[in-house]
Parts: structure tokens; C-alpha cells; sequence
């Protein structure tokens, strides 16, 4: 067989597994599977040093904020998974969202906040990502996104119905 027959075929191999595979791994190990019922939404921050994160995309419906200005009050959709990715790097600024007492819902890291084993969250990290269904109760606590270890890149977020 020749070689580049041999690659297209690899290709299209794992372009079909990619496609037709929906399954995550967690923190933990877990396996999960995104729920296609579930309308999905992406939300890319980026940040300016240790002072601020910015909205640098949002890809879908459910979410909204000013982008490219720091710390942004983000508007999030009860009912709604997101997919936040930090492209300021989990390791070096890693994403929380906190309530109003300060305290981590949920976050990227080992600690995974209040609501990080909660079932219908569905808490998924992976690499520079954090992915959650935004359920009632969750909404109900989530008033703030920010950086766990710079306090000043943070901002509001709303919740809307």
C-alpha cells in the first residue's frame, strides 16, 4: 500500500473515531459523556499578565460579554454547558467561579469546589478547559469568575434565564 494512501486512511480513521466519540475523561479518571440534549456553549478568555482576564471569544448562544476589555461582567443562560478555555494557562492562572462569600464552586486544579462532584454540574477539566452544566443550583451561588492565584483578574458574572 503506499504511503499516502495508507495516511489518508489513518486520517480518516480517527477523523471518524473524533466525530463519533463523545466520551471525557475527568480529573479523576471518570469517564463522562457530554449530552447531546445539552446546547453547548464556548467561552475563550486570554488574559493581560497577572491583571485581568479578557473574553477573546464566545461560540454559541447562552453567553455574553464585551470582548477584549478586562474583567468583564460575564452573562451566563441557566441551563446551559459551557466550555470555558483559558488560554492564560490552567497552571499558571488557573479559572474559579466563587459566590458571593468567596467561596470556590467550582475550579480548575485539584480542588474542585463546592460543586465539583455534583452530578448534574458534570464538572469536566481538561488541559486548559473547564466544562459544566450551569443548573439552578449552581447559578443560584455563581457571582464571580477569577484567577486563583491572582485575586485581581476577576469579574462579575450574570445570570440570566
Amino acid at each position: 500500500m503506499k504511503t499516502s494512501t495508507f495516511l489518508t486512511l489513518i486520517t480518516f480513521s480517527l477523523l471518524l473515531f473524533s466525530c463519533t466519540n463523545n466520551v471525557t475523561s475527568t480529573d479523576n479518571g471518570d469517564e463522562v459523556e457530554d449530552d447531546p440534549e445539552i446546547e453547548q456553549t464556548g467561552v475563550t478568555l486570554g488574559n493581560v499578565g497577572s491583571t485581568a482576564y479578557v473574553v477573546t471569544g464566545i461560540d454559541g448562544d447562552g453567553a455574553t460579554a464585551e470582548q477584549n476589555e478586562e474583567n468583564v461582567m460575564i452573562e451566563l443562560k441557566i441551563g446551559q454547558r459551557y466550555t470555558f478555555t483559558n488560554s492564560a494557562g490552567a497552571s499558571a492562572h488557573p479559572l474559579g467561579f466563587r459566590n458571593a462569600d468567596n467561596e470556590f464552586l467550582i475550579r480548575q486544579g485539584n480542588n474542585s469546589g463546592t460543586f465539583g462532584d455534583d452530578e448534574e454540574v458534570n464538572v469536566v477539566k481538561s488541559g486548559d478547559n473547564i466544562s459544566f452544566t450551569l443548573t439552578n443550583a449552581l447559578a443560584s451561588q455563581m457571582t464571580q469568575y477569577i484567577c486563583v492565584f491572582h485575586p485581581g483578574m476577576s469579574g462579575e458574572i450574570a445570570v440570566i434565564e
